[in-house]
Order: C-alpha cells, then structure tokens, then sequence
C-alpha cells in the first residue's frame, strides 16, 4: 500500500532527521520525501493497510501533516 502526506517539511537536515523517526515505527517501509514539491510531499509505501500513525509521528515532531 502507498500513503502520501502533504507536510511542511522543508530542508534536507529536517528530511534526513525524519526519516530515521519514522523508520523507528516503519521500518519495513520505504519512505521518501519531495521537497521540489509545494506540499513537501512525503510517500510512503509497504506491507500495511493503513499508516495513520503517520501524521501523529510528524505532528510531534513538530511538523504539519495532512494525509492526500
């Protein structure tokens, strides 16, 4: 399954730092953020049904989320 989020995250550092977070919970997931795109698109894609802990991760990192 494939999930993306639109996010404001918007440097390379802040990705980098992201993604490592996010593999702690999904780590049998490909993740990947566009930051060339206007909504910072984050995808992520694996073996799941649904990645609504997603958003919660983000927001507590202090990052906008919004599920597309």
């Amino acid at each position: 399954m494939v999930e993306v989020f639109k996010t404001n995250v918007s440097t390379v550092r802040q990705v980098e730092r992201m993604i490592k977070i996010l593999q702690l919970y999904f780590s049998d997931c490909h993740i990947n953020f566009y930051l060339e795109d206007r909504d910072r698109i984050l995808r992520m894609e694996g073996n799941r049904e649904n990645f609504d802990l997603t958003s919660n991760v983000l927001l507590q990192e202090g990052y906008l989320c919004e599920k597309l």
